[in-house]
């Protein structure tokens, strides 16, 4: 993965997260390489804090490049009331040797304030 891109990806997660005080959890993010083939699920929580969280959105980059953008919202506008949470999962599956997937989950409060974080999986078949 390109490390210019890494890094700009790191500093807006930290500048979102520390706005916000919604809280987003991957539940399996692996912290290892996966060497099979099959499919996997990847599965995390939106946890809205103080304020309702509109929109929360999915991106999916596979070798950088974009695969996946999905926005979850409602059209009351509250996607997650205040104090509440939400589960999602994301399946993927890697068909060649060195894929890398990188997942970034970014939220929207009512206050329009910001937080984001990712996952990355890295896949070496053989």
């Amino acid at each position: 993965m390109n490390k210019k891109y890494f890094i700009l990806i790191l500093i807006f997660v930290f500048i979102g997260c520390s706005r916000s005080n919604s809280i987003i959890d991957f539940y399996n993010c692996p912290n290892k390489v996966l060497s099979d083939k099959t499919s996997h699920s990847l599965s995390y929580r939106v946890i809205a804090g103080k304020n309702d969280i509109l929109k929360v959105e999915e991106v999916v980059y596979k070798n950088s490049y974009i695969i996946s953008q999905v926005q979850f919202s409602e059209d009351a506008k509250i996607f997650i009331k205040s104090n509440s949470a939400k589960d999602f999962n994301y399946l993927f599956n890697s068909e060649n040797n060195n894929d890398t997937f990188l997942i970034e989950i970014k939220t929207v409060d009512s206050e329009e304030a910001e937080a984001s974080t990712q996952c990355i999986v890295e896949f070496n078949l053989p």
